[in-house]
């Protein structure tokens, strides 16, 4: 790397060039922004010593995507696209450091250096989500200015085959799926050397946000249960099981219609009976040995090697319930042992003592669907289901 010094006012890296060349910066301090096609210029981040510049156009291989000025004087090492990509081909390992680069900078703020900017017949208005898997956007459709969610894949993830086939299914499992408490999915495309998903716009408050506010009362949570009833109904009976059903993964709507997200870890069963209410336990087809979803909110069976079946989301759809109405987490530990622990010796509380008090119907569905061995479960999605309404909270 060829070391160099800048002067204060000085533009390392110019907006809409193309990239040519990586900065580390030694010493100095340096601003990030965006300037938008309305002319306003959007605050990005400050850089110091040992800040990367320029990773997103050689992970790319689009052009700049902010402008980068100098505050003070600055001290940067300099290394050229091609010696970089030269010794990206001796260490490979180079080029996924990169990539894990821009993932930490993508989508910590509403406004970063891809908003504003235009991809395959989309513009990116604000980032609206950060995940595992990937950061979602707010974006208009150029054609009609309908606003869309994009799902765009963490770079990070570019490199771990099963994480790339996980988005692929994600994808796949959406597009055989038509429910209103679904997000729709219009196509896929790839641009910035990763993919994206183009899904239906979603806008309300997750559940976690609600519940954070304390309990609610049980006829506000019926509504809620019965219409997350009614969609799991429908995806068990597609040989779906969602498997990360959390209250951030959840989206009321102001209208009270919820919206059931994230099919990131669904697993798809291609040959289990689809017939209603049976329990046969779902063939894990692609990822047999994966366990993924959160801690706190995992039924006891996915942190064991058994395959998983409907059961599990009936577990994830009572810690929900549980939640809104004790206005907490079945399960507080931090600690991930400490959350099976606690987990395998959870004991529902008395119907009086779940927040506000429950009625002894919205007890006995909590008392036996989340019975920590999936086999003593009990749970009847159609009966649930008849309590959907739509739920309108004040937020």
């Amino acid at each position: 790397m060829e070391v160099r010094d800048y002067d204060a006012g000085d533009l390392l890296v110019r907006q809409g060039d193309q990239g040519s060349f990586l900065l580390v910066l030694i010493d100095g301090e340096a601003s990030a922004c965006v300037r938008q096609a309305d002319g306003k210029v959007t605050p990005l981040a400050e850089l110091r010593a040992g800040s990367v510049i320029g990773e997103m156009s050689l992970v790319t291989n689009e052009p700049r995507t902010a402008d980068i000025i100098c505050r003070t004087p600055v001290r940067a090492a300099r290394l050229s696209v091609d010696d970089f990509d030269a010794l990206a081909l001796q260490y490979p390992e180079l080029r996924a450091l990169l990539t894990e680069v821009v993932a930490e900078r993508l989508g910590q703020s509403p406004y970063d250096s891809l908003s504003g900017k235009g991809v395959n017949g989309y513009r990116i208005v604000r980032s609206v989500g950060r995940g595992g898997m990937g950061i979602v956007y707010e974006a208009v459709r150029l054609v009609d200015g309908e606003r869309v969610a994009l799902k765009m894949m963490n770079h990070g993830l570019l490199y771990q085959p099963k994480a790339v086939q996980r988005f692929q299914r994600e994808a796949d499992t959406l597009s055989s799926l038509s429910h209103r408490a679904i997000a729709r999915l219009y196509g896929r495309f790839t641009a910035y050397k990763t993919q994206f998903l183009v899904l239906e716009f979603c806008q309300g408050t997750t559940l976690n946000i609600i519940s954070s506010h304390g309990p609610m009362d049980e006829g506000t949570v019926r509504q809620i249960v019965g219409q997350l009833a009614d969609v799991l109904q429908y995806v068990h009976d597609r040989g779906v099981i969602h498997q990360d059903m959390k209250p951030s993964n959840v989206m009321l709507s102001d209208s009270g219609q919820v919206k059931l997200l994230d099919f990131g870890i669904a697993i798809v069963d291609r040959t289990a009976s689809h017939s209603r209410g049976s329990n046969e336990t779902t063939t894990r087809t692609f990822f047999p040995l994966e366990r993924l979803g959160t801690p706190r909110y995992m039924a006891p069976e996915q942190f064991g090697s058994e395959d998983l079946d409907r059961r599990t989301d009936w577990y994830g759809l009572a810690n929900i319930a549980y939640e809104l109405l004790a206005g907490r987490p079945a399960v507080e530990a931090s600690d991930l042992f400490a959350i099976i622990k606690e987990r395998q010796e959870f004991v529902v509380p008395p119907a009086s003592q779940i927040g506000l008090g429950v009625s002894q119907e919205m007890h006995d569905f909590l008392v036996n669907a989340l019975k920590p061995r999936r086999e003593d479960r009990s749970v009847d999605l159609g009966q649930l289901a008849k309590w959907a309404k739509p739920a309108v909270v004040a937020h």
